[in-house]
């Protein structure tokens, strides 16, 4: 199978590759299917050079799907003897002080247990996450009666998070999170030199209380968010630009605010221009572009005129048109933005500013004129084709909330790989599109 101008490693001569990380997954070399189907992927890139192979999220699929079938169980890494006695004693470690916190004590007890199992021939290497030694660990340490302990902020740490609550208002910081990483940096110093009663040092505040502490604060305040208010200098860089876009220099209101952006760049690292760039780190294109918009409308500018094609222009599109048709292969996703980008690209280099949807637009429509291509009637699917249909929405149901596994994606290529073994040549689209249509009808809705 060919995608995109380059040969695609097709799921049977990737059966065999699948199938042995299915058994490596199985037998507990990998933590979870996602680890087993990176390093799966990177075997097929190092295998089949060259050629495009499946995502990620599909991958992951028919891993999942081969363990299953072949009635594999994941790996639960269940602790021996042994091992629970190393995470018992860590765990009264622990829960005596002699530990700042159960995260440190868990990296150390995971250090200790992979030390020994690499250097035992007798035991297999079982891949635990640092997630599970610490669960484990604070396990056996409530089974030892330690308590759960909030740990109420000091005035000293308190000063600090109004302070911080005060930039985010004032604009210093654009997210929450970021000012909380900040934030608990600062928080590290000062707890440094507060002890416990049992006189140990305090254990670091982590980003995330400070991130949920700077959120309460935030919303108890009730505090106008900033909203990254213009100065002079940059709202003047902006109206240039706004009333450039309405005299038709720039084809969209984003290419205007992109030029926009790198002026504007240039002048927070210039000198002497009264701007503090910390203030206006939370500047994006996008907010340009609001604000040139706002601009053009205030000032009765209007927006990009449509600029009818010219004779130097229309040259260059029939080139590329020609070279769109002899390239061109129906119902595959992607060569229509490869050509557009082309012929955006050679306008531009010689004067004239096209955005990319015109160039799209344009280029399917001439390509219609000039070859007079018509597009065939839609084909009705089949059952055979309704019913692979149907597994994969199945799948889809089972998974679509498993962000991470990009469900719709997944779903949507594994069900044309499987159209294309039984002869049917699908899009992209139309298999999603049918894949929603056939999700909806196991729920009754049409």
């Amino acid at each position: 199978m060919r995608v995109g101008g380059a040969e695609r490693v097709t799921l049977a001569e990737a059966r065999a590759i699948i199938d042995e990380y299915v058994r490596a997954l199985a037998k507990g070399d990998f933590g979870d299917a996602v680890k087993a189907a990176g390093a799966c992927r990177n075997e097929l890139m190092r295998r089949h050079h060259g050629r495009q192979v499946a995502s990620l999220a599909t991958l992951t699929a028919h891993i999942r799907q081969g363990a299953g079938m072949k009635q594999l169980a994941y790996a639960k890494a269940r602790w021996s003897s042994d091992d629970e006695e190393v995470l018992r004693r860590y765990a009264r470690g622990f829960v005596a002080g002699r530990y700042p916190s159960a995260r440190q004590a868990a990296a150390l007890c995971q250090r200790e247990i992979e030390q020994r199992e690499s250097t035992d021939p007798r035991r297999g290497v079982l891949r635990r996450t640092r997630y599970g030694y610490y669960a484990k660990l604070l396990e056996l340490a409530r089974d030892m009666n330690l308590p759960y302990i909030h740990r109420a902020w000091t005035p000293a740490e308190r000063r600090v998070l109004n302070r911080y609550a005060r930039r985010l208002f004032a604009g210093t910081y654009r997210y929450t999170r970021d000012a909380a990483a900040e934030c608990a940096v600062e928080l590290a110093k000062v707890g440094r030199h507060v002890r416990t009663p049992n006189s140990r040092p305090r254990p670091p505040r982590s980003t995330r209380a400070v991130y949920h502490e700077l959120t309460v604060i935030a919303a108890k305040s009730r505090l106008p968010r900033y909203k990254a208010h213009w100065t002079r200098p940059e709202l003047d860089i902006l109206e240039r630009y706004a009333r450039a876009t309405a005299q038709g220099k720039y084809g969209h209101w984003n290419e205007a605010a992109a030029a926009a952006m790198k002026e504007l760049r240039e002048l927070y690292v210039g000198k002497g221009t009264g701007i503090r760039p910390a203030r206006l780190a939370g500047h994006r294109a996008s907010d340009a572009e609001q604000q040139i918009r706002v601009l053009a409308r205030g000032l009765n500018l209007g927006g990009p005129r449509m600029r009818y094609w010219t004779r130097p222009e229309e040259r260059i599109l029939r080139k590329w048109v020609k070279v769109y048709h002899e390239g061109h292969r129906p119902g595959k996703r992607g060569p229509i933005r490869a050509f557009s980008e082309g012929l955006r690209d050679e306008l531009r280099s010689a004067g004239f500013a096209r955005v990319l949807s015109a160039c799209s637009y344009r280029l399917i429509e001439e390509r219609r004129k000039v070859y007079r291509v018509a597009y065939p009637p839609p084909r009705r699917w089949m059952p055979t084709e309704d019913k692979v249909a149907d597994s994969w929405a199945r799948w889809y149901d089972r998974h679509r909330r498993t962000h991470r596994l990009e469900p719709y994606k997944a779903a949507t290529e594994g069900l044309q790989e499987d159209l294309a073994k039984i002869g049917s040549d699908r899009s992209l689209c139309a298999c999603g599109l049918r894949l929603l249509k056939r999700h909806r009808l196991l729920h009754g809705l049409a």
